[in-house]
């Protein structure tokens, strides 16, 4: 639901509807769907920002579904954060990911 209210924000939307809902305390389906995530949010910088992410860590999706680790979620974290910083509609969805802090 969260994504699909965000995709609209940032211009062309992320087709991320084959992610697993209900994941449960699956770690594996939770990695699946991060990498998922990622994959569009680095797509989304390369096809719409035309953006290269120089020097910046990526983040560890197993590190991420498996130890709930905090550091790689923080990276994850900044590059959707950056995603809203650069796209066209910054007021929108920087009102939109503000909502979303409270959740993660």
């Amino acid at each position: 639901a969260v994504v699909s209210t965000q995709s609209g924000h940032y211009g062309r939307g992320f087709d991320l509807s084959d992610l697993k809902d209900n994941v449960s305390d699956n770690w594996r389906l939770k990695v699946s769907n991060l990498r998922k995530v990622k994959n569009a949010i680095l797509d989304y910088y390369q096809e719409v920002l035309e953006l290269e992410l120089v020097n910046f860590p990526m983040p560890d999706c197993n590190a991420i579904g498996e130890k709930n680790d905090t550091e790689n979620l923080g990276r994850l974290l900044q590059l959707v954060l950056g995603c809203a910083v650069h796209c066209d509609k910054k007021e929108k969805s920087t009102d939109c990911d503000s909502a979303l802090i409270p959740l993660l």
